[in-house]
């Protein structure tokens, strides 16, 4: 029964992800382009979320079982691949689902050579190695000062925010109207990917749309490797749920991909799955638990995936060419 409702969770997640437009590709344009990081603070929030969440099903014995990386070099490379190849497909992981559910069938050739490039990590040796691999049981050791205090520190953070949403919502009454918005609040949406998630965490581990890949590629960086129905069932609800916010919105609007798009995408996905397997895991995995689990590779890959991205729409805009222009403003970013 409840594997039944883990699929909604990751749908839930999959329809806040599109309603908000996130997307780390986005995150850098805005940082470039308005000097502001209002989206990558929602990523912030979200990993946030999960730690306090996980955290405390930790203290209730509910500890989620999370796999933890080593910082290797092969690692920080695979980021800074991952991030250029992201920034010449012009979205990363939830970005490019999110596209492709919107009609932009160009990200499917992105979406297709994933495995191509995770296949030439495995035969360059580039992958990470099982010996990195480590199980945790909780997501910090509350016996560590440093621990102790940046949980406390997250907890008085979550009150704080929860109390300013449902404040918010209350204020409002439209709850349902502000479910079906054309666009979410960034922190709204961090709230709603960060429950859903850890909800799926305590349940079947480190999950996310790159991992299931990884699985395919015989890597094995997921926990649901070893559960491979619900490790695509998963990835498959997300994506539905994208697909039923697209509609819903009626933004569907279908752009077949041109020999140009294939040549770019095609490259591009090559690069992004090379680079998940060697940190392994794209930026969706860093953020849904590599993050929150305080795995020491996080934090460096995913810094390594915004310089990728940083390098290539620097040089973009240097060499004349435009480069999106994201303004975030009362909590909502928009493009120009």
């Amino acid at each position: 029964m409840l594997d039944m409702f883990l699929p909604l969770m990751a749908a839930l997640l999959g329809f806040a992800a599109h309603r908000a437009g996130l997307c780390t590709v986005k995150a850098v344009a805005e940082m470039i382009t308005s000097r502001t990081a209002w989206l990558l603070a929602s990523f912030a929030k979200a990993a946030g979320w999960v730690i306090v969440l996980t955290t405390l099903g930790s203290l209730l014995a509910l500890e989620p079982v999370f796999r933890s990386y080593a910082v290797t070099w092969s690692s920080m490379a695979g980021g800074l691949l991952f991030g250029v190849g992201a920034a010449m497909n012009g979205g990363c992981s939830f970005s490019t689902l999110a596209q492709l559910a919107d009609g932009k069938f160009r990200f499917g050739v992105t979406i297709a050579m994933w495995p191509v490039g995770m296949a030439i990590a495995i035969a360059s040796g580039l992958q990470a190695t099982p010996e990195a691999v480590v199980r945790i049981h909780a997501t910090m050791d509350l016996q560590n000062m440093f621990g102790l205090y940046m949980v406390t520190g997250l907890l008085i953070w979550a009150l704080v925010e929860t109390g300013r949403l449902a404040i918010d919502a209350i204020r409002g009454r439209k709850i349902v109207a502000s479910l079906l918005s054309p666009s979410y609040r960034l922190s709204s949406a961090a709230f709603l990917i960060g429950v859903t998630n850890a909800v799926l965490v305590y349940n079947i581990g480190n999950w996310s749309f790159t991992s299931s890949f990884l699985c395919l590629s015989s890597l094995q960086a997921g926990v649901g490797c070893d559960r491979p129905l619900m490790g695509w069932m998963l990835p498959a609800a997300a994506f539905g749920g994208m697909v039923v916010s697209t509609i819903q919105r009626k933004t569907y609007l279908p752009v077949w991909p041109s020999a140009r798009d294939l040549a770019v995408h095609g490259t591009s996905g090559i690069m992004m799955g090379l680079g998940a397997a060697a940190i392994p895991g794209g930026n969706d995995g860093l953020i849904l638990f590599g993050i929150p689990s305080l795995s020491p590779h996080a934090i460096p890959a995913y810094v390594a995936i915004l310089a990728g991205i940083w390098i290539m729409l620097s040089l973009r805009r240097r060499s004349g060419r435009a480069i999106t222009v994201i303004e975030c403003s009362g909590d909502i970013c928009r493009t120009r």
